[in-house]
């Protein structure tokens, strides 16, 4: 259970990354201007991407506990 959790997670993470790479490698505006465009956006959303890195941590470090538990009770058995 704790491993697919993990596995859903890097999945989904990995994905991400390479849509938003994709998405710059191929955007149709030059650099700079994609770049301006990315800090307008991220400034607009600030708080946003702040909640959603942090829900990402948050999750990932009660997978990372969740799997030391599992260990450690495996360990005892």
């Amino acid at each position: 259970m704790v491993g697919r959790i993990i596995f859903i997670a890097t999945v989904a993470g990995l994905a991400g990354t390479a849509g938003l790479s994709v998405g710059l490698l191929y955007a149709p505006a030059p650099g700079e201007e994609t770049r301006s465009r990315l800090s307008e956006v991220y400034e607009e959303h600030e708080g946003t991407f702040t909640e959603l890195f942090a829900r990402g941590k948050d999750a990932f470090n009660d997978a990372v506990d969740a799997v030391g538990r599992v260990e450690a009770s495996a360990d005892d058995s």
